[in-house]
């Protein structure tokens, strides 16, 4: 009985992390975009500083693969819902991004690795899947993709991507030492 109540407590405490960090997916792009705009530059505050990858690397890397997955794919579908962002065309990539981000940070939580290199090879993974996945969609149309737009897809978030880098290990880090 007591193991049952222990497993509870996990499904109990994953999922409130997973609804938390949706909730932190989809309020931490509407503080970039009103960065922003009060600054002039738009939305590229977003683009730049990748607010919603956040909290589905974490959550992902803290809690693992499922958590991760759900939190990636119900995060941008929950944020297009209440707030029209990401615009609909975007939104199949980016939650196939952002669902491989959180499934990949997550099946790394249990490799022996530093979470640095957890988060790096979450970056790849889910950028890897949205760039074959846009690729496939112009194919499938019967064009193709420009290889100027991914390299800018890449080059606009390097900020986002190497905050994340040395952000993330360190809370993760934190968290986990916590926990003991």
């Amino acid at each position: 009985m007591k193991s049952i109540a222990i497993g509870f407590s996990k499904i109990k405490t994953k999922t409130v992390a997973v609804l938390l960090a949706i909730a932190a997916a989809v309020i931490l792009p509407q503080l970039a975009h009103l960065a922003g705009a009060a600054l002039g530059v738009g939305s590229s505050v977003g683009e730049m500083f990748l607010p919603m990858q956040f909290p589905v690397l974490f959550v992902g890397a803290l809690m693992g693969p499922a958590a991760g997955l759900v939190t990636g794919v119900l995060s941008p579908l929950v944020s297009h819902v209440l707030t029209g962002m990401p615009v609909s065309v975007m939104l199949p990539f980016i939650m196939l991004e952002l669902g491989v981000y959180g499934l990949a940070s997550g099946l790394m939580k249990s490799r022996l690795c530093k979470p640095a290199a957890r988060i790096f090879v979450a970056q790849v993974a889910g950028r890897a899947a949205r760039t074959l996945a846009m690729v496939g969609a112009f194919y499938f149309q019967g064009s193709s993709l420009p290889l100027r737009a991914g390299w800018t897809y890449i080059t606009a978030g390097i900020w986002g991507i190497v905050i994340q880098l040395l952000v993330l290990p360190v809370l993760l880090a934190l968290v986990e030492k916590k926990r003991g």
